[in-house]
């Protein structure tokens, strides 16, 4: 089922006393960015750009294709900003957005066409704080095998759980995203996450 919005509760800018843009909601800055303000719409970009260029970069496996989708998203948004109602969280309205383009690129592009960049995945992962140096190596090695796991699952099972893991969208959101019901969103992440469950079990067990 749909998240929705109520209307009533979203905001306009001018209502909020000196413009305090990081306590409004994304749909209130992206209504406030649909009447015109620009600086609402910089908050938003702030908020968002980093999980989804990592949605693309970890989907297509090319930096250049993630920068260049991730900009066509934005270049949507920025388009349909006068039609935009906030019907759902912004956030499943943007990786609507977002699955619409990584179809369309598929359309177009073979995945034969695809680079590795594993060291690219692995720099976008939260840095390690231990200073063991021999920690920090199986640590770096548990990222990598788990990004090539990520990379060999089935491609609806890997949207779902990016979707899940990047976006931190709830299983109803990704539904609406990639347009199926959420028993089959329910389906596709278990079977992701024993996937890379078991990849992942030697590593860390050390067997």
């Amino acid at each position: 089922m749909q998240t929705v919005v109520n209307p009533v509760k979203l905001r306009h800018v001018m209502d909020v006393p000196n413009a305090d843009y990081q306590s409004l909601s994304d749909e209130e800055l992206m209504m406030s960015y649909s009447r015109g303000d620009a600086i609402a719409f910089d908050e938003l970009y702030l908020r968002n750009k980093a999980p989804l260029y990592r949605y693309f970069l970890r989907q297509t496996s090319q930096v250049p294709v993630a920068e260049e989708l991730t900009h066509e998203v934005w270049l949507r948004v920025i388009n349909a900003r006068q039609r935009y109602l906030p019907k759902a969280k912004f956030t499943t309205y943007l990786f609507q957005i977002a699955h619409n383009c990584i179809v369309d690129h598929y359309r177009k592009f073979s995945r034969a066409q695809q680079v590795d960049c594993d060291d690219q995945f692995i720099e976008s992962m939260p840095a390690n704080t231990d200073n063991n140096p021999e920690r920090q190596l199986d640590r770096k090695q548990a990222k990598s095998l788990l990004m090539a796991l990520i990379k060999q699952l089935p491609s609806e099972q890997r949207e779902v759980f990016i979707l899940k893991e990047e976006a931190s969208l709830s299983i109803e959101e990704i539904a609406t995203v990639v347009g199926e019901n959420p028993e089959t969103i329910k389906s596709r992440l278990r079977y992701a996450v024993n996937k890379l469950k078991a990849g992942l079990q030697g590593i860390l067990t050390g067997t």
